[in-house]
């Protein structure tokens, strides 16, 4: 059985040929990489879009004299200071 499952002489029909046709290189990967960069950047425009979804109330209340700027600077600040806080309760 061992013989059966465990042959001695093995040839490999590769090891004659230069192994540069088979080697891994960046080329190789450009699908993933472009496949990781398309969701990354996915997952990102997702999660902008639902944070200004929930917090688009104090955008628009913040009054018209208020920059742009500051309306979205003051808005991830009270975001991270909910998460924050919430985190404060877990332990």
């Amino acid at each position: 059985m061992k013989n059966k499952w465990f042959k001695q002489n093995i040839s490999c029909q590769y090891l004659d040929e230069p192994s540069t046709q088979y080697s891994l290189t960046l080329d190789r990967f450009r699908g993933l990489f472009l496949l990781a960069g398309v969701v990354s950047t996915s997952s990102l425009i997702i999660f902008l879009g639902s944070f200004l979804h929930e917090y688009y109330h104090m955008f628009t209340n913040a009054g018209s004299k208020v920059p742009t700027w500051q309306r979205l600077v003051d808005m991830f600040k009270y975001f991270d200071q909910k998460r924050t806080s919430s985190n404060n309760g877990v332990q």
